[in-house]
């Protein structure tokens, strides 16, 4: 026992010597981080060694004991090199490490922020020099572009930052207020009175002719001196009774649709001078909804053309005229029993047009009406079809959106909507037309879907109802006929379209402008923090 011991004693001092030589010569030579991992590589080679060397003596537990004892006192005297040569155990050893891994990663969020920095000021300088040169390509010796003026009798709203304009007009008395153009539609009631007048006339012209035919035969039959007389009396009184029968012809008649037969049209006599009542048409509601669609076909279909294509939308709806009173004190108004079968029915005509190279185009021509919107929304809730629709009109119903006027062209900062929640309102599928149409301009909610032009929910309300034919499919003479109605009769004529393709590229120049700003507002912001 006594020869064991000594063999391990004279095995660990040479080893304990060798460790210290080694720690004093990383010191002497400089303190770092990979002669503290050289340090402990050799410690750990040496307890293997140890470990190695005490297997031979596992039946004596005494030596291990010293070793092991050894090696703790000599791991808790260890110096780290980047203590600056202070003392400590593992854990603290670990916490300095942990706190230069953090120092690297402040480092690096500063060099991040930077570099955002610099991106935010050259993302500034770029939309500087774009709004100086955009002012430059819109202005002339120096004065800012002008935006074109709008045919007479229409009104441009735009509101702030959207992306689409609308522009109104209504037609006093219907057709007969597109003064630029000529007269090129009569209704029925003006063709039945054309007629009425040329039959009149015709008769006036036979009684005159068979008049002087009599006369003409009296003077050459040459009846004598004594006769002339009492024959001169005669022909006086056939004269007046002629003149009489011809008086009677010329009564004054006038359509009357007050009778008991309404729906019928019945000619009677005109009784006195207040009696002769004027026929006022219904007012006619122009909407014109032009969004930025200008593009070139193209770009997209290389067999096409260089041109331009703009489209917008028309809507077409009739109201009543306003009544005037006549000198009895009564209203003149004779459509007025026949109003509200025209109020009830709501009738609309959605057209979709498009200008190519300064030519205008018919699309398509649609009719929507509060008929067709009630069977859409039965439909949708007792049908229990269109699942889209009938979540359209719950949120239509729920929440309404209350515009305010349309700003002007160059007002920004206001508020476009202010939402509120709706009233609980009567179920409009529970109504009838009839009820709808003589509510106080109210309209139920499917049928303010079909007639919406703000946004993709009207785009697909009007998919669900008919949109009419193809019209390339139709005769020439159909065509001639809508675009002699489109033009001369609701006065959309060439001009409109050339306005159209002109302010549709001004407002989008001036939301671009306006785009820019905010750009330019969030980089500046962005670079003032990263100096921060």
């Amino acid at each position: 026992m006594i020869v064991r011991r000594l063999r391990c004693a004279s095995i660990l001092l040479p080893g304990n010597d060798t460790l210290r030589r080694r720690r004093r010569a990383g010191l002497r030579h400089g303190s770092s981080v990979m002669d503290a991992f050289a340090l402990t590589a050799a410690d750990r080679e040496h307890g293997s060694l140890h470990d190695n060397r005490g297997g031979l003596s596992s039946h004596d537990t005494q030596p291990a004991e010293d070793i092991y004892g050894s090696r703790h006192e000599e791991s808790s005297e260890k110096m780290l090199p980047f203590t600056d040569g202070a003392y400590c155990g593992g854990d603290e050893a670990e916490g300095g490490q942990h706190c230069v891994v953090e120092g690297k990663r402040s480092v690096g969020e500063k060099d991040e922020t930077q570099s955002l920095g610099l991106s935010a000021r050259t993302l500034r300088d770029a939309a500087e020099r774009e709004i100086k040169a955009e002012i430059e390509r819109d202005s002339r010796d120096g004065v800012a572009a002008i935006p074109p003026l709008p045919p007479s009798g229409w009104k441009v709203q735009h509101p702030a930052g959207s992306n689409y304009f609308v522009m109104t007009r209504t037609l006093r008395g219907g057709a007969k207020s597109a003064e630029q153009q000529t007269r090129r539609y009569q209704s029925v009631h003006d063709v039945f009175l054309k007629a009425l007048k040329g039959n009149q006339r015709q008769k006036v012209l036979r009684d005159t002719k068979r008049r002087e035919e009599k006369e003409e035969q009296q003077q050459q039959q040459g009846i004598q001196g004594q006769m002339q007389e009492p024959a001169r009396k005669v022909m006086d009184d056939i004269t007046s009774s002629s003149s009489l029968q011809s008086r009677g012809s010329f009564k004054k008649m006038v359509v009357d649709y007050t009778g008991q037969n309404q729906h019928r049209a019945v000619l009677r006599e005109m009784t006195d001078s207040n009696d002769a009542e004027h026929v006022d048409r219904m007012d006619v509601c122009l909407t014109v909804f032009a969004p930025f669609r200008v593009y070139d076909p193209s770009f997209h279909d290389p067999t096409v053309n260089i041109c331009e294509w703009s489209s917008f939308d028309v809507l077409v709806r009739k109201k009543m005229a306003a009544e005037k009173q006549g000198s009895s004190g009564r209203t003149n108004n004779t459509l007025n029993s026949l109003a509200h079968l025209v109020h009830d029915r709501a009738l609309c005509m959605f057209v979709r047009l498009a200008s190519v190279n300064s030519e205008m185009r018919i699309r398509f021509i649609q009719f929507l009406s509060i008929n067709e919107a009630q069977a859409l929304e039965e439909h949708a809730c007792f049908g229990r079809g269109e699942p889209g629709f009938l979540e359209l009109m719950r949120r239509r119903r729920q929440m309404r959106a209350r515009t305010r006027p349309f700003r002007s062209l160059r007002r920004y900062d206001e508020p476009l909507t202010l939402l509120h929640e709706a009233p609980d309102t009567q179920d409009a599928s529970s109504t009838s037309p009839l009820a709808i149409g003589s509510q106080q301009g109210s309209r139920g909610s499917a049928y303010e879907l079909l007639t919406e032009c703000f946004d993709s929910t009207g785009e697909y309300s009007r998919t669900l109802c008919y949109s009419g034919p193809y019209l390339s499919e139709l005769s020439k003479e159909m065509m001639g006929a809508l675009q002699d109605y489109l033009q001369g009769d609701l006065a959309l004529s060439q001009e409109l379209c050339e306005y159209v393709c002109q302010m549709q590229f001004f407002l989008e120049q001036e939301e671009y402008m306006a785009w820019l700003g905010r750009l330019r507002h969030v980089a500046t912001v962005a670079s003032e923090r990263s100096h921060k």
